[in-house]
């Protein structure tokens, strides 16, 4: 009392890197790490997505469609796929609903109610299409819901959309 209060609030940051995109156009890339802070041997370049399905045959389709434009890891059920976000900390979780032991609205509640993982994009992805499924999976904390069967091309603008926002809440807050 009388003196004063000081306080001191260290926020780390990092770099920002431009990065040529596919038309030689010049864009900033807010996922790659200036050289200083790179990991060597991790792939620093590429925003890292999770799919977390069941059915090995989507699973991969999945996962080869999209790892031309990201790094894509796979889990084959809800356990798996947690342990895989608490290491890995995707920016985007594609998961089912139906699945052995945990299903995906447990995995996303899990995600969004830890403090941790909370900023991570999910899209539940399911045959699940009633209305009744669709409150419960924007309930859980789902930033999309998209039902089966789905356009390949939906699922990636879908992931972009994502992204593309992470990186808005990045730069401009």
């Amino acid at each position: 009392v009388g003196k004063g209060t000081t306080f001191t609030l260290e926020m780390p940051v990092r770099k920002i890197n431009e990065m040529p995109d596919q038309q030689g156009v010049t864009s900033i890339n807010p996922f790659r790490l200036s050289e200083e802070e790179a990991v060597p041997g991790v792939d620093h370049e590429l925003p890292v997505i999770l799919i977390v399905e069941d059915n090995d045959e989507l699973r991969e389709f999945i996962k080869e469609s999209l790892e031309s434009n990201w790094k894509v890891i796979t889990a084959s059920n809800g356990q798996e796929g947690w342990r895989k976000i608490e290491r890995d900390l995707p920016e985007v979780v594609i998961t089912d609903v139906m699945m052995p032991g945990m299903i995906g609205f447990v995995l996303c509640r899990k995600i969004k109610d830890d403090h941790r993982t909370a900023h991570i994009g999910v899209i539940v992805l399911t045959a699940k299409g009633a209305q009744e499924s669709k409150l419960e999976g924007i309930e859980s904390g789902a930033d999309q819901y998209l039902t089966k069967p789905f356009h390949m091309s939906e699922l990636e603008l879908r992931v972009r959309n994502i992204l593309q926002k992470q990186y808005h809440l990045m730069v401009y807050l």
